[in-house]
Formats: C-alpha cells, sequence, structure tokens
C-alpha cells in the first residue's frame, strides 16, 4: 500500500485536466481582447478621419466667403462620414451625426466583433462604441 501512495506516474495529467481550462481561457481572452483593441482603435481613426472630412467638405461656402464663420450642411455632413466612415473601416456603422452648434458635429459610430476563443465559455459578441466631436473654425 505504502508503494502505491508514493508512486506519482500520472500525476502530471491530473494536473493538466485542471490547468488546461484555465491556459485556453487565458489564450482566448488574449487573442479576443487584441481583437477588440484592434477593432476599437481602428473605429476611432475611421471616425475620426469622417469628422474631418465633414467638416471641411460640407460648411456652407456662401457664408464663409461674406461673413469668414463656418455653417455646416447637416445633410451633406451625414453624407460624407458615411462615405468616409466605409472606405476607412468598412463594417463600422454609424449610428448618428447631429449638430451641437452651427459649426461642429456629434459622430457616433459602432462595429460588433465576433469572439472566436470565448465562445467556448458563452460568449458571441461585443459592440464596440465611439463618438466624435469635430469642430469647424
Amino acid at each position: 500500500m505504502k508503494k502505491l501512495l508514493r508512486n506519482e506516474e500520472g500525476s502530471v495529467i491530473v494536473l493538466m485536466v485542471f490547468l488546461l481550462p484555465i491556459l485556453i481561457g487565458f489564450i482566448g481572452m488574449t487573442i479576443d481582447g487584441g481583437n477588440i483593441i484592434y477593432h476599437k482603435s481602428k473605429l476611432i481613426e475611421a471616425t475620426e478621419a469622417a469628422g474631418r472630412s465633414a467638416i471641411l467638405l460640407s460648411y456652407d461656402k456662401t457664408i464663409w466667403e461674406n461673413e469668414s464663420r463656418v455653417v455646416i450642411d447637416i445633410e451633406l455632413a451625414r453624407e460624407s462620414v458615411e462615405n468616409v466612415l466605409k472606405m476607412n473601416f468598412r463594417q463600422a456603422s454609424l449610428e448618428s451625426v447631429e449638430l451641437r452648434t452651427e459649426n461642429s458635429l456629434d459622430i457616433n459610430t459602432s462595429v460588433t466583433v465576433k469572439y472566436t476563443f470565448m465562445k467556448l465559455f458563452g460568449f458571441e459578441e461585443k459592440v464596440i462604441k465611439s463618438s466624435q466631436t469635430s469642430w469647424g473654425k
């Protein structure tokens, strides 16, 4: 009996059975977390580019020439934001474009990121949102 208790063969298998799900969880969080960070960064860049573009392409040029102030046309701004957003990040969705003042816009965007490894633990996807306020001088 003492010989059987001192026998350590197979103890690594028991240890791996307990540690493998934890290891897979960390790998999944690392891969899916990196994917979320990548998509968040890309969404922020695309939203900022869309905001700058909207200011440059949608102000009323007549008012600028006569009064030297920027007044944004919301319909042109919305169209510009949609085009630039899709050009820079096709998966992104435009949530809203609103005038904050006559020369500033609030832009809200989102993207849905599907998990890869975290599906093993019941997580399917995450919606990432970004907002940007763009100002004309």
